[in-house]
């Protein structure tokens, strides 16, 4: 298997431990434990290429079959009504287009450099920095377009072959040996796996999301020629600084609520002291005071 890419993420489990106390008995208890699973993304085979292809062919002869409507057909709607663009917004496009590719042109030639100095690689870091603001942009505009055909033979079969090629091409290290990441002999038994391990709620399909989610975009921008292999790295780590600033923001928000639930608890308590009458004062004499 030929690798493109690998990362690694933490993935937290139990585990069984043996403690030997004073006294010469054994107890034993679960201790979570973290450790880093490799994933790799494989290249792929010029079968599993082909392969995608004819998910892509087959799900849009399905499609088309039972009438949903194609691309072209809701073109040729859209050109009826003037478009879904205006002239300002083309011009953008293609400036931000033109820009892109500069971006690209720039990368490539400091990234060959084979001693980069400190500016080359502060170049280097504000071409990637920017390039992601633009895909973001990009995106987002892509996506409120996508929407408009989110329903079409085309975009429906394009997302069963990225799910393919997300599922065929994902793998993870165990015991030092690549294994695919969901098991399975056809695209239909992977994902009815995939649902089985999402549905357990546990870390480990905490994790699977979280890769799936991944390789999924990492996947999806490759196959449509929006990102470069040697660009995975630095995006990559940016993810992982995502990841790890929204995992602070939980830990954060799980310990105010943990002080919240206290502060209540201690209130409480202190109500119910305050309201214990003392055993050697009689309730009626007050009463009756």
């Amino acid at each position: 298997m030929k690798e493109l890419f690998s990362y690694t993420l933490p993935l937290k489990q139990k585990q069984e431990i043996t403690e030997t106390l004073p006294n010469g008995d054994k107890i034993t208890k679960s201790v979570d434990k973290e450790s880093l699973v490799k994933i790799i993304i494989k290249e792929p085979s010029r079968k599993e290429i082909q392969e995608a292809k004819d998910v892509y062919n087959r799900e849009w002869s399905r499609c088309v079959t039972n009438g949903i409507v194609t691309r072209a057909i809701l073109d040729k709607k859209y050109r009826a009504e003037n478009g879904i663009f205006t002239p300002s917004e083309i011009k953008n496009l293609e400036d931000t287009q033109k820009r892109i590719k500069e971006i690209r042109e720039e990368y490539s030639v400091l990234d060959k450099i084979p001693n980069k100095s400190v500016e080359d690689n502060e170049k280097i870091n504000d071409l990637l920095n920017e390039f992601s603001n633009i895909q973001k942009g990009l995106d987002e505009l892509e996506n409120l377009n996508e929407d408009l055909y989110s329903n079409t033979a085309e975009s429906i079969s394009k997302q069963k072959e990225i799910m393919y090629n997300i599922l065929y091409l994902s793998h993870i290290e165990e015991r030092g040996r690549p294994v695919p990441l969901i098991d399975g002999d056809s695209l239909e038994d992977k994902l009815e796996n995939y649902d089985v391990i999402l549905d357990k709620n546990d870390e480990k399909s905490k994790l699977y999301y979280k890769i799936i989610e991944r390789n999924g975009y990492f996947v999806n921008m490759l196959s449509r020629g929006k990102l470069e292999v040697s660009q995975l790295e630095a995006l990559n780590k940016q993810w992982n600084e995502i990841d790890a600033k929204a995992a602070t923001d939980d830990n954060k928000a799980e310990s105010d609520k943990k002080a919240e639930s206290d502060k209540k608890e201690e209130v409480k308590s202190t109500q119910e002291s305050a309201a214990v009458v003392p055993s050697d004062i009689n309730p009626v004499t007050i009463i009756k005071d």
